[in-house]
This record gives C-alpha cells, structure tokens and sequence, in this order.
C-alpha cells in the first residue's frame, strides 16, 4: 500500500494501516484502493515488480466515512462498545454474532447499517465486498446502509456494486476457460485464456487461468515465471493463495494442476542439488582436505630437516 502519508479525508486525523485498508485513528472513516472498473493492464515486457506498481498506479482512492464519535455519556459509550465489539467480531469472520450485537442499535447510524450489511455479504470488509460477484444493490440491508451514509460514501459503495457486478462477468469468462481445459481444447483454452489476461489483468484468478493453460500446452513450461505476476494483483490473497503456501512455496488454493507442476520442477530442483552435493560438491571437499593435509604434512616434514 503506498498510503502511509495521507490523512483522513473527513477530519484530517492520522491514518493507520489495517490488512487490506487504513483507517482514522479519530473518526473511523476508512480509505481503501479499488481496482480501476474495465481498467486493461498490459504485462506485456513487464517484470513482475514493474506490472505490480503498474497496478499500484491504476487503482483508485476512495473513502468510507463515519460519524464523529458522539458525547460521552453513558448510552454514547454503551453504542461505542457495541459497535467496536461488532466489528471486531465481523473481522474474525463472525457475521452471526455481529448482527447478535447489533440488536436494537437503529438503522440511521451508519455504522450500525454498514456492519448489518457487510454481515449480510459475509464481507470482512469493503476491500473484501469488492470481490463479491452479483447485484449488492439487491441486498436487504443496502438501501437502509446507503441511506443514512453521506454523499462520498454512497458514491464509494455505488462504484463498489458496479465492481460486484462486473465480478459476474469475470467468474463467468474464466469458468469457460476452465471448461474448455476440462475438455481437452488446449490451444482454444490458451488462447482464450491470454484474451481474458489481456482484459482483465487485475484479476488474479485470470492469471491463474492462463498459468493453468500454459501448463496443460507445454511439458517444458514453468508456472514459477508466471506466479509472481498473479500474486501483484490486488485480490490474489483473497481469491487465490490465501496466504498460505505448501513446502514448494506455491499458494495453497491455486488449482491442483499448477500445484503439481511446481511440486515437480521444485522436487526436479532438489534432487538435482542433492546429486551435486553427493557427487560432486562432497568429493571435491574431501579431496581438497586431503590435499590440505598432504601439504601441510610435507610443510611439517621440511620444516623438521
């Protein structure tokens, strides 16, 4: 995240860095980037370190903005600390015990809205709601969050539902991909799979698609060139490696195939390092020691004449 300087939009206080966003260490509000809507981003001569800040640089700023803290009296910091507490609850990934918390805190508090809705998606957040493929607007709880947010706001979560919609048509276009994968159309799938990079390569799971295909067309192909450029897009944690990798160092959730290609080169790569070790890494070590200690015995002889 390249944010560290700013200050919140709403009230000019400090902003601290959470694990997809910053927040207002006074109000609350909450700046994020969202990827660039029908954004192209060519990797194309590109190393991976530059298409990652290629991707930096396409992405946009917006603001989820809060309310002041109220007066300090005691129903202030009751509603305080049910708010906080259902926060912290929605972030573990808790949604039930969010809306538990929220019982009888009114809709007109946005915040209170903002945590019923975002429970209601299963969004640990709005980095995370951007991810969500379908129609948010629909939702039960949308109209009562957007009415009691302010103008900057609604206009962030309007742009967020057009990402969600847009979700749609990304899942769909690589779900063909994969299809025609299943099939055995090797080259109609790669094909098809650089297309969809080519258009949406933003999006880690199209990366993944075409590192899928690139493996199904060439035995001789090594997914590793081609990870580091998934892993720069903005959702790879969230759709794609989830933070987690297997001793061969490849994310966990990518698909079997990728999975099995890397462990193969990385275990190819091993015994190779062995070989070397054991014939000739090992030999030329110990012959070098003996030559020392001849040496030195004859040193040691000259020297006693």
């Amino acid at each position: 995240m390249a944010l560290i300087h700013m200050n919140c939009p709403g009230c000019g206080a400090a902003l601290r860095a959470r694990e997809h966003d910053y927040i207002c260490e006074y109000c609350g509000s909450i700046v994020l980037r969202l990827p660039e809507k029908d954004g192209t981003v060519g990797a194309t001569g590109l190393t991976a370190d530059a298409f990652g800040r290629r991707l930096q640089e396409s992405s946009r700023i917006f603001t989820v903005r809060m309310e002041q803290p109220p007066e300090s009296d005691i129903d202030a910091k009751i509603l305080a600390g049910k708010l906080e507490r259902a926060e912290s609850s929605l972030r573990e990934g808790k949604a039930y015990a969010a809306e538990e918390l929220l019982r009888g805190v009114p809709d007109t508090v946005f915040r209170a809205a903002r945590l019923r809705f975002l429970a209601e998606t299963g969004a640990r957040d709005e980095t995370e709601l951007s991810h969500y493929a379908g129609d948010i607007t629909i939702l039960r709880h949308y109209a009562e969050m957007m009415a009691a947010a302010d103008s900057g706001t609604r206009e962030t979560y309007g742009y967020i539902a057009e990402l969600c919609r847009q979700n749609v048509q990304i899942q769909e276009c690589i779900r063909k991909g994969h299809e025609l994968l299943h099939l055995g159309q090797t080259e109609a799938a790669l094909e098809y799979a650089e297309q969809t990079v080519e258009r949406y390569g933003m999006y880690a799971r199209a990366w993944e698609l075409l590192i899928a295909a690139r493996c199904c067309a060439s035995e001789s192909y090594n997914p590793y060139a081609d990870l580091p450029y998934m892993e720069a897009c903005p959702d790879a944690e969230l759709t794609v490696t989830g933070g987690e990798r297997d001793a061969y160092g490849v994310p966990r959730r990518i698909s079997q195939g990728i999975a099995e290609r890397c462990g193969r080169i990385r275990r190819k790569e091993q015994e190779r390092s062995e070989w070397l070790h054991r014939y000739l890494i090992r030999p030329l070590a110990v012959a070098v020691g003996i030559g020392i200690l001849i040496l030195f015995w004859f040193w040691v002889g000259s020297c006693m004449e």
